[in-house]
């Protein structure tokens, strides 16, 4: 193999992997790699967007509308959106997960409140769980991801995750605009 394209090969299965697999999801075949003269490479660009290496899980959100994910960081967002909208969860849900009466989580749906409901929930979740050594809700969110799925609470705009591997790497790719 080439020098250049054994060189190519590394650079996108290792800092610009995460560029990579949102390039191979949208089909997108433009590919430029732009070096400085002294032959240092400062980024891929890909048709809208660019990797300049080690990017983060929301590097492309406003030009693409995608977030790429590992499978730690999928859940990690997953995790944060559930404990932020515990309030927007059913109350036949909430009841089904606490093993408290469902006419408590009526009420709190209500009152009208909303957002301002979700420390009381979040309070409520946390009494219930049996195991404190855990991270804290991480029970509930563990059911609300089982019975919905990630993809339910990460793509906001189909509710759809697509896979990609680029070398030993595996990304989790979703719309949320």
């Amino acid at each position: 193999m080439n020098e250049i394209w054994k060189t190519i090969e590394e650079e996108l299965t290792g800092d610009f992997a995460r560029g990579y697999a949102l390039a191979l999801h949208l089909e997108e075949h433009d590919i430029r790699r732009e070096c400085k003269d002294n032959g240092v490479l400062l980024c891929y660009e890909w048709g809208d967007f660019s990797d300049c290496g080690e990017s983060s899980p929301q590097e492309w959100r406003d030009e693409t509308g995608y977030i790429v994910c590992t499978e730690e960081e999928a859940d990690e967002l997953a995790y944060e959106y559930i404990v932020d909208t515990l309030w927007a969860f059913l109350p036949s849900f909430l009841a089904g997960q606490t093993g408290i009466d469902i006419e408590v989580f009526e009420a709190l749906n209500a009152n009208g409140k909303c957002e301002s409901n979700n420390a009381a929930i979040a309070s409520l979740i946390k009494a219930s769980e049996p195991n404190p050594n855990q991270h804290p809700l991480q029970e509930f969110v563990d059911a609300a991801i089982g019975a919905d799925g990630r993809e339910h609470f990460l793509a906001h705009y189909d509710a759809q995750e697509h896979e990609v591997k680029v070398g030993d790497k595996t990304f989790y790719i979703y719309r949320v605009d």
